[in-house]
């Protein structure tokens, strides 16, 4: 091809070339690089692409587990032209993550992401910002009671909203008995008549088996109104419509984020003109901010200086402190991507963990009856299971443990080194994009006794007392570990053993065989299911 014959392309042709030459160019460049020192084994890449043949899109962690077992626990791989070196296994993530925490404490960011949060907040923000916004939220949040009793009496209360509303859907045949007589009757036969019916045929049917109902809405309000508690000192009706509008586009994020397509564009990211998912990401993480505005306006105008009560007006007023500073952090943008991620975080992957807590005692009926015997035993039925019940709960606390082991709700979570430094003997240079596979953590062979099963047993003694496991990261580890663990493990034992406390769960009688499949992606979410909440006072 000669110059005239270039120069007589479309415009849509010639940006194709260039993109291409640019391409071939940063990979030849690329390849070409020479270390003298031990580089991280890696699967052949081709031009363009790089390994993206060899990967799963919209299920990436499953592919490199797959490599792991071909190229180690540390090996780099090409996303797109993006190079990216991969830790799976607890010995690798324990020597990056804890062994070398202040050289892998940055976030490699995604461009999906980076686009989302303009490197706000504390999740993708890196260096000085990072480090005023986490120090600022820890310690707003244990002052307004994170980790301590007061919350400890908000979720208390929060669940025993909770039960109520699985309790309203304990009579399985209110419609076909709203013909026959009042509801007034209907309760009356539920105390003063034996609570079995005998239909034609000789069919028995209980009043009270309980209604079928999906428990995600249910449990995503649950816990979305204890972050609310403490950012706005505010909670939602479990109707509301505009906080169910907020968690479905929550949860659909998550899934986009997750889709081939999304994951391409994080590979190749100047496909980003192509339509697709990540349009709908970028425009749902701004309606997601748009939520907040009347909540934080509100709160703005009532402002008291002098009565701070919950995290937004302790933003505020930090904000005012440094209103002459330039370079202050504190500005609308970075408060309501604060915010934003602090709500979110707060909600789903509390809540998908109880999903998965109560699917998994459906599908094991005898561990759930083992768990109810526990906390009958210890506890009592009358008064609500408290933190300090804990070391008189060990198999209770095994099953919480199991259930987060086994879900590994977050499947993924991404580093940046800040310095040259060696791992496992491979150098692996300053501002590297590391990729660390959660799930193969809580999945690891050489650590768990039966990683693929759903076992309590892993986390007990042969006497049965409860032990620590190494291996147990759900949180990530080092200095970007949850920030809000201590708020997660509080709602999980309340909200778990309380709830078995008042309510037995089952099945609804026409589901023949549960279903453990997960939907992956940054999110691990079970599969949508309805079961039966049958109380037992």
């Amino acid at each position: 091809m000669n110059m005239l014959k270039i120069c007589l392309l479309d415009p849509t042709s010639m940006f194709l070339l260039i993109t291409l030459l640019f391409l071939v160019i940063f990979y030849i460049k690329g390849s070409n690089k020479r270390s003298s020192f031990k580089v991280p084994p890696s699967p052949t890449p081709l031009p363009l692409i790089g390994n993206l043949h060899q990967l799963g899109m919209g299920n990436l962690h499953r592919s490199l587990m797959r490599l792991a077992e071909k190229y180690g626990n540390l090996y780099n791989i090409r996303f797109g032209y993006q190079k990216l070196t991969i830790l799976t296994g607890y010995g690798a993530t324990k020597d990056a993550l804890i062994d070398q925490a202040n050289t892998f404490i940055e976030r490699f960011v995604t461009p999906i992401n980076e686009a989302g949060s303009e490197k706000l907040g504390i999740i993708f923000s890196e260096g000085e910002l990072w480090r005023q916004m986490r120090r600022f939220t820890l310690t707003t949040l244990r002052d307004f009671g994170m980790g301590k009793k007061s919350i400890e009496e908000k979720i208390i209360e929060e669940v025993g909203f909770l039960v109520n509303v699985f309790k309203s859907y304990n009579v399985l045949l209110v419609q076909e008995f709203l013909t026959l007589v009042t509801q007034q009757l209907l309760d009356l036969l539920v105390v003063l008549v034996k609570p079995v019916l005998i239909f034609p045929g000789g069919e028995t049917k209980s009043i009270l088996a309980g209604q079928p109902i999906q428990p995600q809405n249910t449990l995503d309000t649950a816990t979305a109104n204890i972050i609310a508690v403490l950012l706005f000192q505010q909670r939602f009706d479990y109707e509301d419509e505009s906080l169910r509008r907020f968690l479905t586009i929550l949860h659909q994020i998550q899934k986009d984020k997750s889709s081939p397509m999304v994951e391409m564009i994080n590979a190749l990211p100047f496909l980003k003109f192509l339509p697709g998912r990540h349009k709908r990401v970028m425009d749902q993480t701004k309606e997601l901010m748009a939520f907040l505005i009347p909540t934080i306006a509100k709160i703005r105008k009532q402002l008291n200086e002098n009565d701070v009560t919950n995290y937004t007006e302790a933003f505020l007023v930090k904000q005012k402190e440094e209103a002459g500073n330039p370079d202050s952090f504190f500005h609308d943008k970075s408060m309501f991507r604060l915010i934003t991620e602090l709500f979110a975080a707060g909600t789903e992957t509390t809540s998908t963990t109880l999903r998965w807590g109560l699917l998994l005692m459906m599908k094991y009926p005898e561990i759930q009856k083992r768990v109810q015997e526990e906390i009958d035993r210890e506890i009592g039925t009358e008064r609500p299971p408290r933190m300090e019940d804990q070391q008189r709960l060990p198999y209770t606390k095994a099953v919480i443990y199991e259930i987060m082991r086994f879900a590994s709700v977050i499947t993924m979570i991404t580093r940046e080194n800040i310095a040259d430094t060696h791992l496992r003997g491979y150098f692996i240079p300053k501002r590297s994009h590391i990729i660390i596979v959660l799930l193969s953590v809580l999945r690891d062979k050489t650590y768990w006794e039966k990683p693929d099963e759903f076992n309590p047993s892993h986390f007990l003694n042969s006497e049965g007392r409860l032990v620590k496991r190494e291996a147990f990261l759900p949180f990530g580890a080092g200095s970007r570990v949850c920030a809000g663990q201590s708020l997660a493990k509080m709602e999980l034992f309340l909200f778990f053993t309380t709830m078995l406390q008042k309510l037995k769960f089952q099945a609804p009688a026409d589901v023949t065989d549960l279903d453990l499949t997960p939907i992956h992606g940054q999110i691990c979410f079970p599969k949508p299911y309805k079961l039966c909440a049958i109380s037992r006072e």
